[in-house]
């Protein structure tokens, strides 16, 4: 095919400064000529940093938000009883069922008169569970009703995001892309029980996963291992041009990580070994980029460690503030763990490895690290 193709993206919250993936891929295609569409169910934070791509592609300008009530999405509270009533968390007031099921009639009939299979489909639940009882599926096909538009593609990011838009697919009458990440294939699962996917999985044309390793367990929850594609998330390395690191005299030794504060990635580690490190290297600096519901904990062991002046939380960042801390940094950390709570996550604990080496890695020691680790990557002539 070499027209340009039609796409319409389905995201959760959007612009999500974490996902750079996604803006990556939407700006990649809009550069390669084909024309976008987002659908997201929310908006990003009031606040939160945005990547500069946003602004120059004018992405809000190309997105439809669902613009869901919070009882309806994100807490899917169901309208049933309808002589009840429902309360929101952290609202100062309820709101009757009767009401939600009374501003939700017009949008039955819009769906009605352009989808009247669909109409019906996204209040059983039996297709749609929950999303049935808190009429979020409903007001999302109504939103979808109000663009009447032709799509080649669909591609949803996400199995959560796949599940609650695998509607469109009928509606537009597009094949329905659905790619999995992380916590879709793990958390979800154990949340929602093992065929939280399997209408999903009737409905969508390819299913995309990010390493062998999510093709594994993807397929395990019932995804034909025919519609499976692996492709890993791309990256420009021109963005992070490969510059040799070299201790300058006087120079403390800058370590960096990049993600979310969650339990799985494992700051907490890095931290600890961090304090260690401090005690037979001296001058050792900690950076640490994103923001999440560990960080309150995490600067409370910084504290306790006495660590204060090494550790830098910088908060959620945009693509650029995350390239300069990568070219001032001296090493790169991702740490990751198994927990509890996400044993399905990792095959194994990882321990967090310290190459003693020149700042030059010999042959044996690269050859080793990039068969232990398939993560480790170095440039030519390193």
């Amino acid at each position: 095919m070499t027209r340009p193709l039609r796409i319409a993206m389905f995201v959760g919250s959007f612009p999500v400064v974490s996902e750079t993936f996604i803006v990556r891929q939407i700006t990649g295609l809009i550069d390669l000529g084909h024309a976008v569409d987002i659908y997201a169910d929310s908006r990003a934070e009031t606040g939160a940093p945005i990547h500069p791509e946003i602004a120059k592609y004018r992405l809000l300008e190309r997105t439809t938000f669902m613009e869901l009530p919070p009882e309806t999405a994100p807490f899917e509270m169901p309208v049933w009883p309808i002589t009840g009533r429902t309360w929101p968390p952290g609202s100062a007031s309820s709101i009757h069922n009767s009401l939600r099921v009374a501003r939700a009639v017009p949008k039955f009939f819009r769906c009605l008169w352009k989808a009247p299979r669909l109409a019906f489909q996204v209040l059983d639940g039996q297709e749609f569970g929950y999303q049935a009882a808190s009429l979020s599926a409903l007001l999302r096909l109504a939103t979808l009703c109000r663009r009447p538009r032709r799509y080649d593609v669909l591609h949803a990011h996400f199995g959560p995001v796949g599940n609650s838009f695998r509607f469109a697919r009928e509606l537009w009458d597009a094949p329905l892309i659905v790619s999995f990440h992380g916590y879709d294939f793990s958390t979800v699962p154990r949340k929602e029980g093992a065929r939280v996917y399997q209408k999903l999985f009737a409905t969508a044309d390819a299913v995309t996963v990010n390493s062998d390793y999510t093709r594994r367990q993807v397929e395990t929850l019932g995804c034909p291992a025919a519609r499976l594609h692996k492709l890993p998330v791309g990256l420009d390395p021109d963005a992070f041009p490969f510059r040799e690191r070299a201790l300058k005299p006087g120079e403390p030794v800058r370590i960096l990580t990049v993600a979310r504060l969650t339990e799985i990635k494992g700051h907490a580690f890095v931290v600890r070994a961090v304090a260690k490190l401090r005690r037979l290297r001296g001058d050792v600096r900690y950076e640490i980029a994103g923001d999440g519901p560990l960080r309150k904990e995490l600067e409370h062991l910084v504290a306790e460690l006495g660590l204060r002046d090494a550790v830098r939380f910088h908060g959620a960042c945009d693509s650029g503030e995350v390239q300069r801390l990568i070219a001032e940094a001296h090493l790169f950390v991702l740490m990751s763990k198994a927990t509890r709570r996400a044993r399905d996550w990792c095959c194994r604990k990882r321990r967090p490895r310290v190459c003693r080496s020149s700042p030059q890695p010999t042959a044996r020691c690269r050859r080793d690290l990039c068969r232990t680790n398939p993560a480790f990557w170095f440039p030519n002539g390193m």
